[in-house]
């Protein structure tokens, strides 16, 4: 049995990966289609400063788009979709004075934008850059709907989950044996 805690173990370790950004999205629906959409922008590792992001809004799927709320020290704007361009609307915010900047392991909250949704069921994922002050994208990724946690805290959430069944199983292995 310890064998096989091991092999969990070794396993868990081993599927530990690092981003350049998590960028956590909640959506929560106003009225009919009205959504807003909250933002927080987590540095999880490469590069080592945050200095700008954009997120994109499928033009299939949303318009009319709209800054909510922006952190004091962060400038925010939108650009609407345009389904003649095929091209997505956006949020881009970048920092307003370089000190701003986050660096690894800061997170910064208060992005906050209203949306129509006109597609099936609630928002979901949204593709996101990660820029720096010139615009070059540093890193790609997709929102995540929940921030994630690090490999160490589901190690110490899972071990005792997985010490209660090897004990149980222990116990009904004892019992069939007698």
């Amino acid at each position: 049995m310890m064998r096989w805690i091991l092999v969990a173990l070794l396993w868990a370790g081993s599927t530990a990966t690092s981003h350049a950004a998590v960028l956590v999205a909640s959506f929560s629906q106003l009225t009919g289609n009205q959504w807003q959409t909250d933002l927080v922008l987590v540095n999880d590792g490469t590069p080592e400063q945050i200095t700008g992001f954009t997120v994109y809004f499928d033009q299939s799927l949303f318009s009319d788009l709209s800054v909510a709320n922006s952190p004091v020290n962060w400038d925010s704007l939108v650009v609407q979709p345009d389904l003649a361009l095929a091209s997505p609307g956006f949020f881009d915010s970048l920092v307003i004075d370089p000190v701003s900047a986050l660096s690894l392991g800061q997170q910064q909250a208060g992005f906050s934008m209203l949306v129509r949704y006109d597609g099936p069921g609630s928002p979901s994922m949204l593709p996101f850059e990660i820029v720096d002050s010139q615009f070059n994208v540093l890193f790609s990724g997709m929102t995540s709907p929940i921030p994630e946690l690090p490999g160490w805290a589901l190690l110490l959430i899972g071990l005792p989950l997985l010490s209660r069944w090897a004990m149980r199983m222990g116990d009904l292995i004892a019992r069939s044996d007698r």
